[in-house]
């Protein structure tokens, strides 16, 4: 029977007191859990002691069959030396695992205590549960600090303005039709629609182009989509954050395909989709369908290398042995495609696309020595070489990474082919995502004999892979099969 309702307590160090007292049952002294906490720093600092760092009396008290009935007892802290002093906390705190390791045989003996104890363990993970929601759900207030004037925006009021909209078409421009200047209210300016170059002299007083001045004189740089969060106090605005703009969700890309073009491979790439939701600098989507096929729809003319614009490169000319993104862009009315070696909508060329302001990376495509796109077809996210490309590994006894590959900036994660030869004895091949963990490990089992696999292999803090290897003969090679893009 579990009485009581406690399953940890928290005292005040005071500089005298060593021994803390407990009043919950602990079944066993593993299921202790002592803490100390330093609040005299921010945030406060808390360290789960080791049981040699203090002792406990009253471990099984209380616990069906138990000697003793009266839960608890007491922790000593510490064993010598100075005690807690002011300032610290130390907590006490029963700890069980989520576990049920009371089995009852059918026609077995009946033993009440068993039972009991069980339904105890099961009050006790409820109990601990409540106590982690506590606190987790417990949240300190929000307090508004006040905020100090930056002396650049002394000469300045914004009456009038209580929520900014800025784009390219703000530059060089007074904003007005905003009234609302209630000292208190919140509101966001937005940067959007590419302009990262906003000429706020206009109508933001002492404020250079690219950068605002927060609370306190801290500098505010921002980029395309950046949201600056500001409040007023009845005549100026004052900024009190900035974050990224959270980019919209886009659902899955139906149906696509993206190869080269029969009739001319080296330059041109056909694309293949029945949708696709695309989204503007400042999250709003556009939802449309390619053409008017109901299956499948492809565009009108293959996307083109050798021209510049919608439906073709954004910049230059196709460079050799390089990535090249494959945009869909829209403005509204009209969908188009449009290759470029940026991976990033901010940094993609945008002269020859005026009015396109809705885009999305829908793959990739690489170009091979003589600046000619290799030849591949990708299935939605699954980007696939017709040939493998072979990268040369050389003989490595410990994880090295590998980083010349073809690897475009939007891989997920490398799909990969390997064969290599025993040289004597057992020898070894393993790949490693982070540089020490195994992923993927092969063997060839004798002198002569063959290792081999294929394996997919995530690309978490590089697009690269380490691998190592022993009694491998001759220099391996590693088929690069393709990719799952990251889109």
């Amino acid at each position: 029977m579990l009485t009581t309702s406690q399953s940890y307590v928290t005292y005040q160090g005071n500089g005298a007191t060593a021994q803390f007292p407990y009043s919950f049952p602990v079944a066993r002294a593993a299921y202790l859990q002592v803490s100390i906490t330093d609040n005299n720093v921010s945030p406060p600092a808390t360290a789960v002691l080791s049981s040699s760092q203090y002792s406990v009396t009253g471990i099984g008290n209380g616990i069906p069959g138990a000697a003793n009935p009266t839960p608890g007892g007491v922790v000593t802290y510490p064993l010598s030396g100075s005690v807690l002093p002011a300032g610290w906390t130390i907590t006490i705190q029963r700890v069980v695992p989520y576990q049920q390791n009371t089995s009852l045989e059918n026609q077995g003996g009946f033993y009440p205590q068993v039972v009991e104890a069980a339904l105890d363990n099961l009050t006790m993970q409820t109990q601990q549960l409540a106590t982690q929601v506590n606190e987790t759900s417990s949240l300190a207030p929000y307090i508004i600090q006040p905020l100090t004037l930056p002396a650049n925006l002394t000469t300045q009021s914004l009456a009038g303005l209580f929520s900014v909209y800025v784009t390219a078409n703000s530059q060089g421009t007074t904003i007005t039709g905003f009234s609302d200047m209630t000292a208190g209210n919140f509101f966001k300016i937005i940067f959007g629609d590419g302009n990262t170059t906003i000429a706020f002299a206009t109508w933001w007083s002492g404020l250079a182009a690219g950068s605002i001045i927060g609370h306190q004189g801290q500098s505010v740089t921002f980029a395309q989509g950046d949201v600056l969060d500001c409040v007023t106090d009845g005549a100026y605005v004052y900024v009190i954050d900035s974050n990224p703009m959270v980019p919209a969700i886009l659902p899955p890309i139906t149906g696509l395909i993206i190869t080269n073009d029969a009739a001319t491979p080296y330059t041109k790439l056909k694309v293949t989709s029945v949708s696709i939701t695309m989204a503007n600098a400042v999250g709003v989507k556009l939802c449309q369908t390619w053409a008017a096929g109901p299956e499948s729809a492809i565009l009108p003319a293959p996307l083109d290398a050798t021209t510049l614009g919608a439906g073709g490169l954004d910049t230059g000319t196709l460079a050799a042995g390089a990535w090249y993104y494959v945009w869909a862009i829209g403005d509204g009315t009209h969908i188009n495609l449009l290759l470029s070696s940026a991976g990033s909508w901010a940094n993609v060329n945008k002269t020859y696309i005026s009015g396109f302001s809705y885009a999305r990376l829908i793959g990739c495509a690489l170009t091979d020595s003589s600046a000619h796109f290799i030849r591949f077809h990708q299935y939605g996210n699954k980007f696939l070489f017709d040939v493998p490309i072979s990268v040369t590994l050389a003989s490595q006894a410990s994880y090295t990474q590998y980083a010349a590959g073809p690897f475009p900036l939007i891989a997920a994660a490398g799909l990969f082919q390997i064969v290599f030869f025993s040289q004597s004895g057992q020898a070894t091949f393993g790949f490693s995502a982070d540089g020490a963990n195994d992923y993927f490990v092969m063997y060839a089992p004798a002198t002569g004999a063959v290792g081999q696999g294929q394996f997919e292999l995530p690309f978490l803090t590089a697009k690269a892979f380490w691998y190592k290897n022993s009694n491998i003969s001759a220099t391996p090679g590693v088929n690069v099969r393709g990719f799952t893009l990251n889109l």
